[in-house]
């Protein structure tokens, strides 16, 4: 699911109880503040 719209810590914070309630292991949250043509950048997403 995606969460896109509102406060972002409350965002954050619904996307991270989401996941637990469905038993998740990984949450991306993802400002909008990194490109994918900033290689430096990526590598540390990954």
């Amino acid at each position: 699911p995606w969460f896109t719209k509102g406060d972002p810590v409350k965002v954050a914070r619904d996307s991270i109880d989401y996941a637990r309630e469905k038993m998740y292991d990984t949450v991306i949250i993802d400002t909008a503040g990194r490109l994918g043509v900033d290689e430096d950048l990526m590598k540390q997403a990954r």
